[in-house]
């Protein structure tokens, strides 16, 4: 019967109505579409900050992170990669050796990190090979073969078949510089870690550093996110000797970014909704104005006061819910049209680059925060539909009727 009275009673201003309605629509829509935006802006600097940069899981002796002297390298490396590789959840796994240093030319130098790698290791960690915008990957046995990035290359103004000069101290921290031929530059996403990495060849580095077949970093990419920590925790119980970290513990700062994207949805959410509450408040307190004398008479012939505040409620929940079902499909159309089409922010691009993000962005929200959305519109009805069920309590019937 309540719900009956309630459901009419909203539709007999049927402008209004709708209007609030049109609100809560547009409320769940800009919410869940922000809420997309930035997952798929952090979504994707994790995803590329995985597969391009850190892996999932690295692991490196204790004391190399400290200042990654050639020095420290990991006992019985190739043993333990090689037992390693057998994981069911590992993807792909690397092997490294890891020299800074400083690259050379006639008019230019800079500070970088030499990776010593397996060519056809790095391809399925850091999909490397894919990622050549000019010249070649590793597809010959020439010796000392280096492929840069593209901002390094352009900050020392080289090219393809350009020669350069690598410097770095060797095992008995002797300083060692030798020739390399630039086969090719790389991008990625981040063009900071463009800008300070390179890579030669492990074998080649090896003989330069008098590092034999030993090496500095293990990097471990799975197939499936969610087995990071179980792995993690695995791999600490057979080799505690050794410093193993997940992606977030190499890099907290992209962690930490990732983290406060995710806070700032929901809080920009939030305040969507703070902002549809006070709409939702001054519509129900109109219509307290208005019906001030049917509630009036209600309560002169009677109606429980409790009765009457749980219309008032269930009256403000039925309008606002209303428009859930059409803002959720508005919201989830919207989302996977972008999420195919993408969402160009290119005037943007130089200043997304600088944080290793694209500026495609392609949004998605998980049907655990579409639940989330659904709860805090709830919630956010509820509540304000408090201050005008305690107005319409409050009112004499005497003055009323006499209105």
């Amino acid at each position: 019967m309540l719900l009956t009275l309630a459901w009419r009673n909203i539709w007999r201003n049927k402008t209004r109505s709708i209007i609030l309605i049109l609100s809560v629509i547009t409320g769940i829509w800009a919410g869940s579409m922000l809420t997309g935006v930035m997952n798929g802006m952090y979504g994707q600097r994790q995803e590329d900050a995985i597969k391009d940069e850190i892996s999932s899981i690295q692991i490196h002796e204790k004391e190399f992170k400290a200042d990654h002297d050639p020095r420290f390298i990991i006992p019985n490396g190739s043993e333990v990669l090689n037992k390693i590789r057998v994981l069911k959840e590992a993807k792909a796994v690397s092997g490294r050796i890891i020299a800074p240093g400083m690259i050379l030319t006639a008019g230019s130098s800079a500070g970088v990190k030499i990776n010593g790698i397996q060519p056809q290791d790095e391809a399925g960690t850091r999909g490397l090979n894919n990622k050549i915008v000019l010249g070649e990957y590793f597809v010959s046995d020439k010796h000392n073969q280096v492929l840069i990035g593209q901002k390094l290359a352009d900050k020392m103004k080289v090219k393809e078949n350009s020669r350069v000069v690598l410097t770095f101290e060797d095992l008995q921290n002797n300083v060692v510089s030798a020739s390399f031929k630039i086969i090719g530059t790389f991008k990625t996403n981040n063009p900071n870690y463009d800008e300070a990495n390179l890579y030669v060849r492990k074998q080649d580095l090896s003989e330069l550093l008098g590092i034999g077949d030993n090496i500095h970093e293990i990097a471990i990419l799975l197939s499936n996110k969610e087995s990071i920590d179980k792995v993690q925790k695995q791999l600490k119980s057979e080799y505690p000797a050794l410093t193993i970290e997940n992606w977030r513990e190499v890099a907290p700062d992209i962690s930490l970014m990732i983290d406060m994207g995710a806070g700032s949805s929901k809080i920009i959410m939030i305040i969507i909704l703070f902002a549809l509450a006070f709409g939702i408040i001054n519509t129900m307190l109109m219509a307290m104005l208005e019906r001030k004398y049917e509630i009036g008479m209600m309560l002169a012939l009677g109606m429980n006061k409790v009765r009457l505040f749980s219309l008032i409620v269930l009256e403000t929940i039925l309008l606002v819910m209303t428009g859930v079902p059409f803002g959720l499909l508005l919201s989830y159309s919207a989302i996977k049209f972008f999420a195919k089409h993408g969402i160009n922010l290119g005037y943007y691009g130089k200043g997304l680059e600088s944080f290793g993000m694209s500026h495609i962005i392609r949004p998605h929200v998980s049907m655990s925060q579409y639940a989330e959305i659904l709860v805090l519109v709830f919630i956010t009805a509820v509540i304000a539909s408090l201050f005008p069920a305690r107005k319409a309590v409050k009112i004499d019937p005497a003055e009323s009727i006499k209105t």
